[in-house]
């Protein structure tokens, strides 16, 4: 079931939110030095293995342990590059890692609202400090803020107002594009619908295959 934010109030927006991240915790990874230092020398391999573990299987003190072990170049480039990385935040913020681009956030985290809407989340996140992209265009991986729990969306809107022709003019070019990607994603669920439900039908025919072969050998 696709949801629609026009639908919602920013409460039940801010409570989809939360439990959109609630039912992914284990993708999202205790932002700390060493997986700073990951990113910063661009050791894709190992960030890749720690990022695939189950979040709560790794302790602190093991990343501790591996930062412990990197020389002082290393230590010191990797807090340079965690306090760059963090400079947007509350320095009482809880921040969390995501490693994948914008895209697999949508298909990964937010996969049942529209290519809009998420955009429009996404950026509405950026905006008021909750999220931080990191690299260029879609980017590689994401820093969130824990305040996302606590942040007051009452200021989300779908829409927003306009202070020149031009700004009302660049919204509906904006608009009819986020709507093309939205009939395509739509259309793209329901080639997926037709798929699984063709696979149902098949693995049914088939477990009726099984009956009727067993029940055949059972009476003979």
């Amino acid at each position: 079931m696709t949801i629609l934010f026009k639908s919602l109030d920013h409460e039940q927006i801010k409570s989809y939110v939360i439990q959109s991240f609630s039912s992914s915790n284990e993708r999202f990874h205790p932002y700390n030095y060493y997986l700073a230092h990951l990113l910063a020398r661009k050791k894709n391999a190992d960030l890749k293995h720690y990022v695939s573990l189950d979040s709560t299987s790794v302790s602190p003190s093991s990343y501790s342990f591996l930062f412990d072990n990197l020389s002082q170049e290393d230590k010191n480039f990797a807090i340079d590059y965690y306090n760059q990385t963090t400079s947007s935040f509350d320095s009482s913020d809880l921040l969390y890692l995501y490693h994948g681009s914008s895209s697999a956030i949508f298909s990964n985290i937010f996969l049942d609202i529209l290519p809009s809407d998420f955009n429009h989340l996404y950026f509405y996140l950026i905006e008021n400090n909750l999220l931080k992209k990191i690299g260029t265009n879609l980017g590689k991986a994401h820093i969130f803020s824990s305040q996302i729990a606590y942040h007051d969306f009452s200021t989300f809107t779908s829409a927003g107002s306009f202070t020149s022709y031009t700004e009302a003019v660049d919204a509906m070019v904006n608009e009819m594009s986020d709507l093309k990607k939205d009939i395509s994603h739509l259309l793209y669920l329901l080639d997926q619908k037709d798929i699984d439900i063709l696979n149902l039908e098949n693995k049914i025919t088939e477990l009726n295959h099984r009956n009727y072969i067993s029940s055949t050998f059972t009476w003979s």
